[in-house]
């Protein structure tokens, strides 16, 4: 069953804050899909769904998108003037059945106002909004037993993602080393020196690294 549906911003709606409403047509009736607005996505993703409620306008049947489309724009988008209206995500009242031609819905730049930028700031997050998401942020830190696991794990020899080095230092003599900074660390030398193939020292990486797979050996 094809619709056209209203989603509404909850939150904004009450606190008076623009834009708090979209208008959309959907092709399968999927209770859980609210619009493809950009905005109205970044919104959803800071406030969670539950702050949003879709209400189904119009049941237009079994009916293709292209002519599900029409009704949307002639009967809905258009009257309402949702391009001009800032209290809409929409940014276009348009139609073009091609995908992705000119004048295809959101393919019109939207009159940003300032009252509209203000809207968009911090200010269109309640302080409890913002406590929520702060403690589910603090929800995902490892515990401190854990982030010394984690440093153990990375400052060691066993370290799954240690880098193999084969160096040639200033006295010619050839070293074959894993874990490069731990054993500069252990043996006294200047990590940088090796790491940049620089006094005396020629060095080449083995594994995968940041801008390579390999370095090669540099001349003095």
């Amino acid at each position: 069953m094809t619709i056209i549906y209203e989603t509404i911003n909850l939150h904004n709606k009450e606190h008076g804050i623009y834009p708090w409403r979209y208008i959309g047509s959907d092709q399968f009736n999927n209770p859980l899909y609210l619009g493809s607005s950009r905005d109205l996505k970044k919104d959803i993703e800071i406030l969670g769904r539950s702050a949003f409620m879709k209400i189904v306008l119009e049941e237009c049947g079994d009916i293709e998108n292209k002519e599900l489309r029409k009704i949307e724009v002639e009967k809905y988008l258009k009257p309402n003037k949702v391009r001009s209206d800032q209290s809409y995500y929409n940014r276009s009242e348009t139609y073009s059945p091609g995908c992705g031609q000119k004048g295809m819905k959101h393919s019109k730049k939207f009159a940003r106002t300032e009252k509209w930028k203000l809207s968009r700031t911090g200010h269109s997050v309640s302080e409890d909004s913002r406590k929520l998401m702060a403690e589910k942020k603090r929800g995902n830190k490892a515990s401190l037993s854990t982030k010394k696991k984690m440093s153990q794990t990375r400052d060691s020899y066993d370290n799954p993602c240690a880098l193999e080095w084969t160096t040639i230092n200033p006295y010619k003599e050839v070293i074959n080393i894993r874990s490069l900074r731990k054993w500069c660390r252990e043996n006294n030398y200047n990590f940088y020196d090796i790491y940049y193939s620089r006094n005396g020292w020629k060095s080449t990486r083995h594994g995968t690294g940041v801008k390579s797979n390999q370095r090669k050996l540099n001349a003095n």
